[in-house]
């Protein structure tokens, strides 16, 4: 027998490693030719298909047949005769015995999964048969499979066991190797035939690169070399010409760069439409645009947007920064060191009406001032960056907004406003012009977040040694939104001389509209959130109309009034208060006033905590809340402390309603209060829910926790008996005749209120036996009183002894049919004789049961 087919096939010499040595191949076909031979000199039989096979039965039992061209592959083979001639049947036996078999590639599959088709099935055996085929394309990845007549995908390994590079089988490449389990092992390495394939297409295309650099360095004729020149070929292509610097650049299509403005503005834009601006701080791209640009390049003085070209009208283009977002005052100048004056700078940033950036703290020399513009400004943190005050004069705005009309808002965010001057200037002022239309409902004006308005020295305390004469003033500003901004103070001590040079933290103003008695034009619903004031003499200062004030969770602390809120309608002119404010969970730490508020038609406080501070001048009299000619009012849960207590006769007064025309005090909480609830004048219609009353002041006046000090009806306490007693140890003696023994004035009694009166005599009878009688009654008042029966009157008594002495107690309840004033006297009678009579105590009770 020859060489195995595996043995012929691997590499051949180094020269040609795909050639097979030709003597080997010759001797191997000879021997199949020889087997074929033998085959058919013993008589075998060949068919071309098995159809044709199994119609042929005229032969004896084991005969052999082939079956060698069968379009069905499974169908080639060897088979045997069953049972006798003209009967029985042909079953395969066996593959035919090719020990090399040819596959077709027609690029039926991918490039990584390779469908091939033969003549000849595939032996089942592993390396039954040498299988070799032409590659239809290349693999374009790894692992690459193969998979012969429909059978399952063979994974194709090299010689060496390796998956197939990307690559490693180009089109047109024959392949041979072997089926073995789930893979097909080629017969030959196929990573070192492809490097060396690889490697001997380098070196021909590089003997064909040197060659071509070759013939065209000789073509090239150079000039001589010019200093600080580049060889630019000639319009003619017939030659190359040293160029200076500049020349070359104008003949490229891209940006320049220019050091200044100067040098921008003189730049020839036919040549130049695209720059780059490379000076200090105003870096940037710029644009060359045709139009009219005069009124954006008469805005721009600080040149940070829009430049006019030295040789070219305005209103015929400009040079135009290329910026997506904010605009940054360092564009326009600004040094941003807090030293250097950046006011032109910073105003030039804001002439457009387009969002600014803070990103550093801009030193202001004197007051900025924007008339009917649109402002947003942002910074990037209210402590590292905003506006600093170094010489804005006395009385003027760091930052003046005017808008004449609504149609400009204001953004305000993450800044601090500053100043390193000691109450001279003011921080911020944001005004609208008056607005006459009636139920205006324009959506919000002016937003504020994040927000400082201070002073910037702080000195080792903690205390700012610095500060504005006013924080903020706001007018005619439709539904502002203001979150998380503090306003602080000069604050050098702990007394109040000490924290009130800030006039008024926050400002808010509202102009009178004459054509609208009832003012639903005036400014709406400011809402005022997280935001605290420190050392002023007002925190908030509210004038004017203003609808729907919300202060939530705000803080107002060491200043002489927490809030001061006055409608102030001109009288005469036909003005209805209106207004209505509204105080959530607020803290304030005050030396006067905590709250104070003037003709608001509705007023609203939930659960505010009000602290009188224990350094205020000797003597002070303060008062935690102090309302006046308000028709509405509801307090939930006041907390109101005087933490003076005991210190320098400091008196605090709780609350005190002045003109107010019905509303309720619920669960109040007074701590070291003289006066806990005072109604006054007119205010009416009043209900006081008893809270906690403790820590009464030991100087100063006796402390009394309510008091109806006006003329106002209705007013009264829930679930507060109020308690009158009297005594009159006095020897009375009485005889048939009616006599007066006690009074009890119970002051101002409402209708349905329940009066129950206990009383305690103790009597002695002259030598008669006889009755003693007790009488109630109404003495005076402007009440109407009901006993029990619907009598005017209640009576008891008792059968006394002749000469004995007795005790009588007595408990009588009344009801109040209509309100007004009521005195209850006792009185007493002997249906015969006499006797003497002492009052042990009389107590009455009113209890309001609402």
């Amino acid at each position: 027998m020859p060489e195995l087919m595996n043995t012929i096939m691997a590499d051949g010499p180094s020269s040609n490693p795909q050639q097979p040595v030709k003597a080997q191949l010759r001797a191997w076909g000879t021997w199949v030719e020889g087997i074929i031979t033998a085959f058919l000199s013993s008589g075998g039989l060949i068919y071309d298909t098995k159809a044709h096979l199994d119609a042929d039965l005229a032969h004896p039992a084991n005969s052999m047949a082939w079956v060698l061209g069968d379009a069905t592959v499974a169908n080639n083979g060897v088979y045997r005769k069953l049972l006798g001639t003209g009967v029985g049947s042909w079953t395969r036996v066996a593959d035919l015995p090719y020990s090399f078999i040819a596959a077709v590639d027609a690029g039926a599959g991918t490039p990584n999964a390779i469908i091939a088709t033969s003549s000849i099935p595939l032996p089942a055996a592993d390396a039954g048969a040498l299988i070799a085929f032409s590659v239809f394309e290349a693999n374009v990845g790894s692992p690459v499979t193969v998979a012969f007549n429909g059978a399952a995908a063979l994974t194709i390994k090299t010689n060496s066991g390796n998956n197939v590079v990307a690559g490693g089988l180009t089109a047109g490449m024959v392949v041979a190797g072997y089926k073995s389990g789930t893979t097909f092992r080629l017969l030959s390495d196929q990573a070192s035939a492809a490097i060396q394939a690889a490697a001997e297409a380098a070196a021909s295309a590089a003997a064909t690169s040197a060659a071509a650099a070759a013939a065209s360095a000789a073509a090239i004729n150079l000039p001589s070399p010019v200093a600080s020149t580049l060889l630019v070929r000639n319009p003619a292509n017939s030659a190359y010409d040293p160029k200076p610097f500049p020349e070359v650049r104008n003949l490229l299509a891209t940006a320049s760069y220019v050091a200044t403005r100067t040098a921008l503005k003189a730049l020839d834009t036919t040549k130049d439409a695209t720059v780059h601006l490379t000076e200090n701080g105003r870096e940037g791209m710029f644009v060359w645009r045709a139009g009219d640009f005069s009124a954006l390049i008469a805005l721009d003085t600080q040149e940070g947007v829009w430049l006019k070209a030295d040789a070219i009208a305005a209103n015929a283009g400009a040079w135009v920064r290329q910026h997506e977002g904010e605009l940054l005052p360092e564009w326009f100048g600004a040094v941003g060191n807090a030293v250097a004056n950046d006011r032109a700078a910073v105003l030039g940033s804001l002439a457009f009406g387009f969002p600014v950036l803070l990103s550093r703290v801009y030193a202001i020399g004197s007051a900025m001032t924007l008339n009917n513009k649109s402002v947003s400004i942002r910074g990037t943190g209210q402590y590292i960056s905003g506006l600093l005050d170094t010489g804005v004069a006395a009385g003027a705005y760091v930052l003046s907004i005017t808008n004449t009309d609504y149609t400009n808002p204001v953004s305000l965010r993450d800044f601090s406003i500053l100043t390193d001057q000691a109450t001279v200037s003011r921080g911020l002022n944001v005004a609208f012009g008056v607005f006459d239309g009636e139920f205006n409902r324009l959506p919000f004006r002016l937003l504020m977040e994040n927000m400082e308005i201070r002073g910037r020295a702080v000195d080792i305390n903690g205390r700012l040694t610095k500060g504005f004469a006013r924080g903020v003033t706001l007018k005619n500003v439709i539904r502002p939104q203001i979150t998380n901004v503090v306003v602080a103070g000069r604050g050098d001590g702990l007394l109040q001389a000490n924290n009130t040079y800030m006039d008024k933290g926050w400002e808010l103003l509202s102009d009178y509209h004459a054509t609208d008695p009832y003012q639903r034009a005036s400014p709406t619903d400011p809402v005022f959130r997280d935001c605290h004031v420190y050392s002023a003499d007002k925190g908030w200062s509210i004038d004017g109309h203003w609808e729907g004030l919300i202060f939530d969770h705000c803080v107002s602390v060491l200043v002489n009034y927490c809030w001061y809120a006055e409608a102030n309608n001109p009288p005469g002119t036909g003005g209805i208060a209106y207004p209505w404010i509204v105080f959530d969970n607020c803290h304030g730490n005050f030396f006067y006033e905590g709250i104070h508020i003037k003709e608001y038609f509705d007023v609203r406080l939930t659960k505010p905590l009000l602290y009188k501070w224990s350094v205020a001048p000797v003597g002070f009299v303060s008062t935690a809340i102090n309302l006046i000619n308000c028709p509405r009012v509801d307090i939930d849960a006041p907390g109101l402390v005087n933490l003076t207590n005991g210190i320098d006769n400091q008196q605090l007064n709780g609350i005190y309603m002045d003109g107010c025309l019905g509303g309720s005090i619920r669960r109040p909480q007074f701590s070291g209060v003289t006066y806990g609830v005072q109604l006054a004048n007119a205010t009416a219609d009043v209900v006081y829910d008893r809270g906690t009353w403790r820590d009464l002041p030991g100087f100063g006046p006796t402390p009394i926790e309510y008091q109806d000090l006006g003329t106002g009806a209705n007013n009264g306490q829930r679930d507060v008996p109020l308690e009158v007693t009297a005594t009159n140890a006095a020897t009375n003696s009485i005889t048939t005749a009616q006599t007066d023994l006690v009074t009890l004035d119970l002051g101002t009694v409402w209708k349905n209120d329940e009066i129950v009166i206990d009383y305690t005599v103790t009597a002695t009878k002259d030598a008669t036996a006889a009755p003693v009688s007790f009488t109630l009654s109404k003495s005076a008042g402007t009440s109407a009183v009901q006993f029990y029966g619907g009598q005017t009157f209640a009576a008891d008594s008792l059968y006394a002894l002749g000469g004995l002495a007795f005790t009588k107690s007595g408990s009588v309840r009344a009801k109040i049919t209509a309100s007004g004033t009521c005195t209850i006297k006792l009185q007493a009678a002997c249906v015969a004789g006499a006797a003497s009579v002492a009052i042990n105590g009389v107590r009455s009770r009113v209890v309001r049961p609402f």
